[in-house]
């Protein structure tokens, strides 16, 4: 049952704000065109890409105006609602997309944006025409229902949540600003060393290098091992206390837990043996982006046989070499991309060229790069809490449509 709507609200039909365009142009092939992703549950619109006209194979397509409410014909029961953001101004779609013109006289866009990421007409879809057919049609849309109070109050909600966008991009602006001065600085220490430092430099496998430095194997300058598995039908190896780290769980972090853990009969029954806290984590494969990430054991753990286990001597400092590592990723990735093999191993990682500082300078730019990297965390977690905080604040400024189509 629908609770009462806040005073100066109505529901209406969404017909009643907006209005269909559904014209298409002709796509030419000399020209080039912007195309859109729109973004499931209910996310908003980004800029997908850019294509030439010659290689579009449907030449009749709709071409999308900032401000549009536009909705993905067969995706509108995953969420595919959006309004369109000015960088998208001149992009096109094709049939399977509905394009609205707002009314923007009687509904703020930054309102009809807070309904759609609330939830709103994604909620409807069911609710409005045949729910056995795959894709919605551009009458049900119509039909669907919002609640509008009046243009002042519309205002001031998207004006509230407009602020807490603005300081969600600030923090993104600053988290890439500093991934990028993180590698910006990462290249320069671990290839130059500390500014300042050194005035002589030599050509080497890594290109220049200050003349002090040596370059060598990695298999040279630190242990190599991988782990195992113990057999998944006893499960008397499983359950136990002893960590088991998998390649899913490695990702530029220092590991304190696992998903699974191991008993001691099955670390002595199979090829896994215990790591000690310090030792640095490859992943030699694994799906996605898995495949050369690295990770420091926060404590002792076992791992499978798809880890690399990298244990550093007492002369070389083990975070100084985490963060070359790190600094490498795409170049270990590329060594496994090399024609068929599609995989790392410990004989290609054996080879790969690590450049040796003194100890001490080791040290100092181990220092530098995880005083860098600790900033990061923080700007995440900031990043999550104000996304938590404008989903509250939302559901606040929205109270007055609580029930119905909210």
């Amino acid at each position: 049952m629908s609770r009462k709507l806040s005073k100066g609200w109505r529901r209406v039909r969404l017909g009643e704000v907006v209005q269909e365009r559904p014209e298409f142009i002709t796509v030419w092939d000399e020209r080039v065109y912007k195309r859109i992703t729109l973004r499931l549950r209910n996310q908003g619109i980004a800029l997908r890409d850019e294509v030439h006209g010659h290689k579009l194979r449907t030449k009749k397509q709709r071409v999308v105006r900032a401000g549009d409410l536009v909705v993905a014909e067969i995706d509108a029961k995953m969420g595919g609602f959006g309004i369109a953001p000015p960088e998208t101004e001149g992009a096109i779609v094709s049939s399977h997309y509905y394009l609205f013109t707002v009314d923007q006289a009687k509904c703020d866009l930054g309102y009809l944006d807070a309904c759609i990421r609330k939830g709103m007409l994604h909620r409807q879809v069911f609710a409005v025409g045949s729910t056995n057919y795959a894709a919605i049609r551009s009458r049900d849309v119509l039909d669907y229902r919002i609640p509008l109070p009046p243009m002042s109050d519309q205002k001031r909600i998207a004006d509230a949540l407009r602020v807490m966008d603005d300081a969600i991009r600030a923090n993104e602006e600053v988290l890439e600003c500093t991934r990028a001065f993180k590698k910006s600085l990462a290249h320069e220490l671990l290839t130059r060393g500390i500014p300042g430092r050194h005035t002589r430099f030599k050509d080497s496998p890594l290109g220049k290098i200050p003349a002090e430095w040596e370059v060598k194997r990695l298999g040279d300058v630190a242990g190599l091992s991988s782990g195992g598995t113990p057999a998944r039908g006893n499960p008397s190896y499983w359950g136990g206390k002893i960590l088991w780290v998998k390649t899913g769980e490695i990702d530029f972090n220092i590991i304190e837990d696992t998903e699974e853990k191991i008993t001691q009969t099955g670390l002595d029954n199979s090829a896994a043996k215990i790591v000690p806290r310090g030792a640095i984590l490859m992943a030699l494969y694994g799906q996605g982006k898995t495949r050369g990430k690295v990770a420091r054991l926060g404590k002792p753990a076992a791992t499978n046989q798809a880890c690399a286990v990298i244990e550093a001597p007492e002369d070389l400092d083990a975070d100084y070499l985490y963060h070359y590592l790190a600094a490498n990723y795409l170049r270990f990735r590329a060594l496994s991309n090399d024609g068929s093999q599609k995989n790392l191993s410990l004989v290609l990682i054996r080879d790969f060229p690590v450049p040796i500082p003194t100890k001490g300078e080791q040290q100092e730019i181990a220092s530098t790069l995880e005083a860098c990297v600790n900033q990061t965390p923080a700007l995440e977690c900031t990043r999550e809490s104000l996304d938590a905080t404008k989903s509250r604040m939302r559901d606040a400024l929205l109270a007055g449509a609580l029930g119905g189509a909210a």
